[in-house]
């Protein structure tokens, strides 16, 4: 028994009962404000290269909901050959939000995670390529909590010694 994972053709072949899946693909579409999305897809070409399934739709200043709105259609339909979408906006509320929240309602593909950072990205952009995560749903709330996660704070704090002699020196 032998499983060959055939990445070039997206086709996984299973000789230990001769069926045939065709591997499922999910594609990727930033959006945010000014050149956020952009700027997010640079960073992730940066750590791990080129990625096919992956989109930037930016919302310059001054843009219209309607330019918006076109320029997510475009990008989705560009990945007529995934299975599934997600998109991932910067923030809650904001346009590019709103607009990709309502494409929802006509492509049954997509579904939005907002509050995206570079670390999300790059989980989602890996896990993407390889394939393996078949519910766009259910990778998206993994990311929520991974996300969750990312986030904290670091403070140096001065050393006892350091702290001792700045309170002298106040004196």
């Amino acid at each position: 028994m032998y499983i060959v994972y055939d990445i070039e053709d997206y086709k996984i072949k299973a000789a230990a009962n001769t069926r045939r899946m065709e591997k499922r693909m999910t594609g990727l579409i930033i959006t945010g404000h000014g050149q956020f999305a952009s700027g997010l897809v640079s960073a992730l070409e940066l750590l791990i290269g080129h990625q096919e399934l992956l989109a930037a739709v930016d919302f310059e200043s001054g843009q219209s909901w309607d330019t918006l709105m076109e320029h997510l259609k475009d990008a989705a339909g560009a990945m007529q050959t995934c299975d599934e979408l997600l998109i991932l906006c910067d923030m809650i509320g904001g346009s590019p939000y709103k607009c990709a929240a309502a494409l929802t309602d006509a492509d049954p593909r997509l579904t939005v995670l907002y509050g995206i950072n570079l670390g999300m990205a790059l989980e989602l952009a890996i896990r993407c390529r390889m394939g393996l995560d078949h519910n766009a749903p259910a990778l998206a709330g993994e990311m929520v909590a991974t996300g969750k996660a990312q986030i904290g704070m670091y403070r140096s704090e001065p050393e006892k010694s350091d702290r001792k002699e700045q309170e002298d020196n106040l004196r």
